[in-house]
């Protein structure tokens, strides 16, 4: 097909933003609407309530999901609490009212798991404080403060920590559903793994902490259980690790046909070489191809190769082992030894005029052990793409470990996801059954879901995939402990 060839600068944009899949979230306009007594000491409710009646409803309600794509999904209840005590006014008052509560941190997740039809929905947008601990490297952080957020804070003490991708991912649902952080394999593995302790309000009322040593068996649910904890975390105590002075990165697009192979190259070499570097790769639409066209001409591979060290000599000499194999030479461009900071990373992620840009969203994902396999078997599915802001990511992972504490039990060779994202909203269709064409193509060689990034709703096996057998029936036995009268909701479709 005819084309002009790409500036460097329209190349450079088509990578901004790949390296977290969500761009910048909407914020919800502070709106009065009337508050509610505490139920059990007549103190006044100092946050928020929205209810179905009032005129704003479904401005706050829409305010709930980052993206454009709004579940139809209509909570009875929308309650905002300013503090612990507004917490436990709202949880008494569900009790009273026979009303089911959905928690939302952030609402960042993507199928909007958080709404829900009916009930309470218990906002926890004001929870975005920070403790930090300069002598024991640790935080205590509340559920809504953003990853960008927590860096703003540590970064000028020294310290770092397994932020997601994107700057606007609040640190609630991502270490709740395990978490798939910058630099992760350095540090823990999963984000949940730095989770240390936690305070939850349960269905009784009490506020309980828990660690490895007081009530392990909850501590065991904080770190993965997801969309279906049967609690409101109000705040966790993390580890934090030591800045990095330097961060540097190699950036390589590839023709689209050698997907499979450089799905390969980075999954063969993380292994050996996965010490203070992470390796992500993207199928992409080519930014300078048509924004309609379909097929394999118009689409692209990109790989990226990042290292967090503390001396740049050795920086430079990590970058220059990956850019002297010789897969490298199939590069139609390159961009080593770029430097880049934490907050680069989230300013690109965050940026809608660049990249991928904002849109109505879908996502799916699995872990495979067999990547390239898993890359082969989507590439037919993919150039067909109805959008070209569509993507699919993969993340090769070197710590496959889970921890036996931890109610996080999937994980593979590497993550994989399919990130539907589109304009206008008359097209959802086609590309809610273009993510579920996707999903079909890579659940056969997948060894499970990533509960952060699937939609039970739709499915609720898809929930389930994400744990063990063990875990699963875990998290079963918890619930009817701790949550007997079913007050706060399961999984979605559970």
């Amino acid at each position: 097909m005819p084309r002009r060839d790409p500036t460097r600068r329209e190349l450079l944009r088509g990578v901004i933003g790949w390296l977290a899949a969500t761009p910048f979230a909407p914020t919800v306009a502070a709106l009065a609407s009337g508050n509610i007594s505490g139920p059990d000491d007549g103190r006044q409710f100092r946050g928020t309530v929205v209810r179905t009646s009032d005129a704003h409803y479904e401005e706050w309600r829409r305010g709930m999901v980052w993206q454009m794509h709004v579940p139809d999904r209509k909570p009875g209840l929308i309650v905002r609490p300013a503090d612990v005590a507004d917490l436990r006014n709202a949880l008494k008052h569900a009790q009273d009212h026979s009303l089911e509560i959905a928690v939302k941190s952030g609402g960042h997740n993507v199928s909007g798991a958080f709404l829900r039809q009916g009930g309470m929905l218990v906002d926890l947008a004001d929870f975005r404080n920070v403790d930090v601990d300069e002598v024991t490297g640790t935080a205590w952080v509340e559920p809504a403060m953003w990853c960008r957020d927590l860096a703003q804070v540590i970064t000028p003490l020294g310290w770092a920590f397994p932020y997601a991708h994107c700057a606007t991912v609040p640190l609630g649902g991502y270490l709740l559903g395990g978490g798939i952080g910058i630099n992760g394999d350095e540090w823990g593995g999963m984000a949940c793994h730095s989770v240390l302790a936690a305070e939850i309000l349960l269905a009784d009322g009490t506020l309980t902490r828990v660690c490895a040593n007081e009530n392990p068996d909850l501590f065991w649910a904080v770190r993965g259980a997801g969309t279906g904890f049967f609690g409101i975390i109000t705040r966790f105590k993390v580890q934090l690790y030591p800045l990095p002075k330097t961060i540097r990165t190699n950036v390589y697009f590839f023709p689209f046909q050698l997907a499979p192979r450089i799905a390969e190259w980075l999954d063969g070499n993380i292994d050996k070489h996965y010490t203070q570097t992470e390796t992500m790769m993207m199928l992409a639409h080519h930014p300078a191809a048509d924004r309609n066209g379909t097929g394999a001409d118009n689409k692209v591979c990109i790989a990226r190769i990042a290292v967090f060290c503390d001396q740049l000599d050795e920086a430079r000499k990590r970058l220059k082992h990956w850019g002297s194999d010789p897969i490298t030479e199939h590069a139609s461009m390159k961009l080593e030894d770029q430097p880049a900071t934490f907050e680069s990373m989230f300013m690109e992620s965050v940026d809608v005029t660049r990249g991928l840009g904002f849109g109505h969203y879908d996502v799916e994902s699995v872990w495979s052990n067999a990547p390239s396999k898993t890359v082969s078997a989507l590439m037919n599915t993919f150039v067909e793409s109805p959008s070209h802001k569509t993507h699919v990511v993969i993340s090769p992972r070197a710590i496959r470990q889970r921890l036996e504490e931890s109610a996080f039990s999937r994980i593979g060779r590497a993550f994989i996801g399919c990130y539907s994202v589109w304009d206008d909203a008359a097209d959802s269709d086609r590309n809610f059954e273009f993510t579920r064409r996707i999903l079909a193509d890579i659940k056969p060689s997948s060894v499970g879901g990533y509960i952060n990034e699937t939609d039970a709703f739709r499915d609720p096996e898809r929930a389930r995939s994400a744990f063990s057998n063990s875990a699963w029936r875990r998290l079963g036995k918890l619930r009817s402990k701790y949550d007997p009268g079913g007050l706060f909701a399961n999984f979605p479709g559970v």
